[in-house]
């Protein structure tokens, strides 16, 4: 109960750093009375800052908040909330869903702020930003993209994979740090380049994952981050840095998430008498190998039960995303950071010409300087994925309501949204 409340009073207080630093020097003290005692002036700062916090429970949407904290309790069979909070918490409206009750994690400990100046090409690897929002394919492109232009490697999201790990991310790592720097984005990339074991200078690409949430991606070091690559780039130092952007279909998006919630969801265990027993999480990794066919046998047998909103609550949401990947575009562009926009659609959708998705991986390429430019075929790009498909219905398949979410869309400037 004690890690619930801290978990609330955590995502309520992330808007403002100062009573979030406070929070936090409570939570060293490991005297749950003293915790107590401590909390309640905290609890009426926060109350006072944000005015009011409002919870939205969602209780069909079924999010398996925290493993751990489920585990203590001993049972898995309790209502799961996802808690929305209101806008005075300075939670944008487009990070709501990503507003899981996950505990901030602490800054990781890495010698990432030392002075490191980047090498040029010839030596080392292309430093490379891929930002993208989870459930885009991210990762299966990073890993395509680096086995293509050289050494296979992985990007990983030192932005933070959550909304609140962002916040920790820009809200410690980087504010509270005396010795991070506004160019983060520079020193994060040089010793991603040089100091990291496993990317070695066979290498063709090198760099990390950033996710782009509303509340995080305006924050004044996010900012500072995109000012220093333009001023690098600017300045004529050798390499460039550029920046990969991967969206993706909002409702496919959509549909991602819940089978990826789903996929940590809970099952019964039957005794040969038909009577229930103990209860075991099915946890279930976020990608399967190529070949592992019984990771992708798992992922099938996730609930196909998938029901999206309808009516204006779907057409707000599907507004909200629209809106946010404007933003992000724009100020990549008003940054005059160098970016590629690449869509998962063109990339990975067999319903297009393998030609015309091969033309989509080589205008990636083209753009980052690295990697086959010309007469790439599908079937070797294929042949390099080392992560598999794990799910081929098509919409009408998966979701369940899907003829309310196509009437909803005909008409609107969604409904593109529902073709392949």
């Amino acid at each position: 109960m004690i890690d619930l409340i801290r978990a609330r009073i955590c995502c309520a207080l992330s808007s403002d750093p100062r009573a979030l630093w406070n929070y936090n020097r409570i939570m060293a003290f490991n005297s749950k009375k003293t915790l107590l005692i401590f909390l309640l002036p905290v609890v009426f700062y926060a109350l006072v800052q944000t005015q009011s916090i409002t919870f939205d429970v969602k209780n069909q949407a079924k999010i398996i908040i925290d493993d751990e904290r489920l585990s203590a309790t001993g049972s898995y069979n309790l209502p799961i909330k996802y808690v929305e909070l209101a806008k005075q918490t300075g939670i944008h409206e487009e990070d709501i869903e990503h507003a899981i009750l996950l505990p901030i994690s602490p800054p990781p400990t890495s010698n990432w702020t030392d002075s490191c100046t980047l090498l040029p090409e010839e030596k080392a690897p292309t430093p490379i930003i891929l930002m993208a929002l989870g459930r885009s394919g991210s990762s299966v492109t990073w890993d395509t993209m680096s086995a293509l232009t050289g050494e296979r490697n992985v990007a990983h999201e030192v932005t933070g994979g959550n909304l609140n790990s962002s916040l920790a991310f820009f809200e410690h790592e980087l504010q509270d740090n005396p010795l991070a720097y506004g160019n983060w984005t520079l020193q994060r990339l040089c010793h991603v380049q040089q100091h990291r074991p496993d990317i070695s200078n066979k290498a063709g690409i090198a760099g990390f994952q950033w996710k782009p949430y509303m509340t995080t991606f305006h924050h004044a070091y996010a900012i500072s981050g995109l000012k220093a690559i333009t001023e690098h780039n600017r300045s004529g130092k050798k390499p460039l840095v550029k920046v990969v952007y991967l969206h993706r279909n909002a409702l496919d998006r959509q549909i991602s998430n819940i089978r990826h919630r789903n996929s940590k969801m809970h099952e019964s265990v039957r005794h040969d008498n038909n009577t229930v027993g103990s209860r075991t999480i099915t946890k279930l990794s976020a990608h399967c190998a190529v070949g592992d066919d019984e990771c992708v046998r798992k992922h099938s047998k996730i609930d196909p039960n998938i029901i999206l909103p309808t009516g204006e609550e779907l057409l707000k949401k599907l507004r909200n995303e629209q809106r946010h990947e404007y933003a992000v575009l724009s100020q990549l562009k008003n940054y005059d950071v160098p970016f590629h926009a690449a869509a998962y659609k063109g990339l990975y959708n067999t319903d297009i010409s393998d030609d015309a998705s091969a033309e989509e991986w080589m205008r990636i390429f083209r753009f980052i300087g690295k990697g086959p430019t010309d007469l790439l075929k599908m079937k070797h790009i294929r042949d390099t994925f080392s992560m598999a498909s794990t799910h081929s219905k098509s919409r009408n398949e998966t979701i369940s309501n899907f003829d309310d979410v196509r009437d909803t869309l005909v008409g609107t400037e969604f409904e593109h949204l529902l073709s392949n």
